[in-house]
């Protein structure tokens, strides 16, 4: 009997400092051991660590490399205000050395097929609401794009007049049919009868006309993905000739012969990002963010996630086996309306918000368990578990790497991807596409980010 309230002493003993360690505030934590080498029967857990977060705009995002797809519209967001995409883009002509005498221009429509979302073979990709008609003005370029500078999503405007059309559409990326702009204007008539009596070679075709610039007219809408190399994206010119009233089809098309470009823009001024640094680096603390951290792709909005007392942690917590470590993110507000990143990238920070890289061809990343704990542009994280509507990014080796001081901690930057319906990473997500989500930081009060580890000490 007496043996029995001793072991019932003992192990209530045990529970109650489980129990206090677990709960405790304190990062600096330093654990009794026995003396013995032995596994404890008991995991411990600790989901207290401070875990600090801010929110920066980067730049450096490649939008010339994109080259199949470009983006155009607009929609306005409730969390990061008026987003906006506008389009340049050469045209070519699709048969040389057709002579054209005496042909009238009559009028035009411009087809651009609906580009596929990554994640799948069926849908396209829009965001915002398709539900809405929207604004789009289609103008000549003055400007050339260069067959040699890389463009990106914050590059210059090439520059532009001449207002061919504009147009109120409506989207319907899934319909079967690419959008269809009718280009008639007394503007239009003149520059489509110049390109039927202009170069019939497409070198000197394309070095007098420049090409298109696609234009939002309003952010009512939604910023759509575009195909510019489907057979179904093309500039359809009508022309009629003397003695023949029927119309007669001459196509530009947009193939790997042109280059093109979008920019995306945001309006931040009425959104609760409205002090968010413009300054491309410059930070805010997500406390003064209401709590809530940002990213989203297209626009170089990202988080900065930090663990201050970590190191403290792994160096004085003694011996240890390491099972699970896992960062939990909680997404807030609708991912209906405005569905969420599909993956995640942990990036380690240099210094100042910039991306530290291995090499010049991969950036140091955060693997899964079981990876190589460097050097791969790897996806992290899938979907939020549906049941639960968590990310749960598992870096159980990462942990441990800092741990037995084979990494050197630092801050990370959460970088979104996505992967191609075949499982493959796809590299330009980043800039076709203009996903997002928004989390809580580790002091939000109903979704916050968490650094849960679970280990055993080991005597």
């Amino acid at each position: 009997m007496n043996l029995s309230i001793n072991n019932f002493l003992k192990s209530g003993l045990l529970l109650l400092t489980a129990l206090i360690f677990i709960t405790c505030k304190k990062e600096n934590h330093t654990i009794g051991l026995d003396s013995g080498n032995r596994l404890d029967a008991s995991t411990l857990k600790i989901d207290t660590f401070t875990v600090t977060t801010s929110v920066f705009i980067s730049n450096n995002i490649i939008s010339s490399q994109a080259d199949s797809v470009f983006l155009c519209g607009a929609y306005t967001d409730p969390e990061f205000g008026i987003v906006s995409a506008e389009t340049y883009t050469q045209l070519r002509l699709k048969n040389e050395f057709v002579e054209l005498d005496n042909a009238i221009a009559d009028s035009a429509i411009l087809y651009i097929d609906y580009g596929r979302s990554y994640a799948d073979t069926i849908n396209h990709y829009a965001y915002g609401d398709t539900t809405q008609s929207q604004i789009l003005n289609i103008y000549a370029l003055d400007g050339a794009i260069s067959s040699t500078d890389t463009y990106y999503t914050d590059s210059s405007p090439i520059s532009y007049s001449t207002l061919l059309t504009s147009t109120t559409v409506r989207a319907y990326p899934n319909s079967g049919y690419p959008m269809a702009i009718k280009i008639n204007s007394l503007a239009a008539k003149a520059y489509l009868q110049n390109i039927i009596q202009g170069p019939k070679r497409n070198i000197p075709f394309m070095s007098q006309f420049k090409g298109l610039a696609i234009i939002p007219g309003d952010a009512n809408g939604a910023l759509l993905r575009m195909n510019r190399f489907s057979v179904n994206s093309y500039l359809r010119i009508f022309y009629t000739i003397p003695g023949n009233s029927n119309p007669i089809p001459y196509d530009l098309v947009f193939d790997s012969g042109t280059r093109r470009f979008h920019r995306i823009t945001s309006n931040r001024g009425s959104s609760p990002l409205s002090g968010l640094p413009s300054e491309y680096y410059a930070e805010k603390n997500t406390a003064d963010l209401n709590h809530k951290c940002y990213v989203q792709a297209g626009t170089g909005i990202l988080t900065k996630i930090s663990f201050p007392y970590l190191s403290n942690f792994l160096s004085s917590v003694g011996n240890i086996n390491i099972h699970n470590a896992t960062l939990q993110i909680i997404p807030m507000g609708s991912t209906t309306a405005y569905p969420i990143i599909k993956d995640f990238i942990l990036v380690e920070d240099s210094t100042n918000n910039r991306f530290k890289n291995v090499n010049s061809n991969y950036l140091s990343t955060i693997q899964v368990d079981g990876s190589v704990q460097s050097g791969y542009l790897y996806p992290l994280q899938t979907l939020p578990d549906p049941t639960t509507n968590i990310y749960s990014f598992v870096i159980s080796d990462y942990i441990q790497a800092l741990y037995l001081k084979k990494k050197v901690q630092n801050s990370l930057l959460l970088y979104p991807g996505a992967k191609n319906y075949n499982g493959t990473y796809a590299n330009n997500y980043n800039v076709s596409s203009v996903d997002r989500v928004v989390f809580g930081d580790n002091a939000n009060p109903s979704n916050p980010m968490k650094l849960i580890i679970y280990y055993t000490s080991v005597k």
